[in-house]
């Protein structure tokens, strides 16, 4: 009962102090370690939506607890991956194929920067 008591009281401080609002793009930061869109507020949690469209929900007593950073939605994100091929495989075929991949994905609002580069 205080659980459910305190995480209301703090969702009535979220949604009041605007903290966070819906939409923002934010990262958790301490234990919960988590990055994404607000998609949800109620008075009792709040439902934030990763990368990899997993819907995470947080009780409001943590999100008012944790400090959170909002960040910009065109954040830059930067990513290495190590790929191994074969010496006739034609790197610039690759890149190709790889950008592909990735603008194909909703989450990319920039498909104009989307680079790759091999080393």
């Amino acid at each position: 009962m205080d659980t459910t008591i305190g995480n209301m009281i703090a969702g009535v401080m979220i949604m009041t102090n605007e903290k966070v609002k819906l939409g923002d793009f934010v990262e958790f930061m301490g234990s919960l370690n988590l990055m994404g869109t607000i998609e949800e507020i109620n008075i009792r949690y709040t439902v934030i939506r990763s990368f990899d469209k997993r819907r995470t929900i947080i009780p409001n007593s943590m999100v008012a607890a944790t400090p959170i950073k909002t960040l910009k939605s065109e954040i830059l994100i930067r990513g290495n991956v190590k790929l191994r091929f074969p010496r006739h495989i034609d790197v610039n075929q690759v890149k190709s194929l790889l950008i592909q991949i990735l603008n194909s994905i909703d989450g990319v609002l920039h498909k104009e920067y989307t680079n790759i580069v091999v080393t």
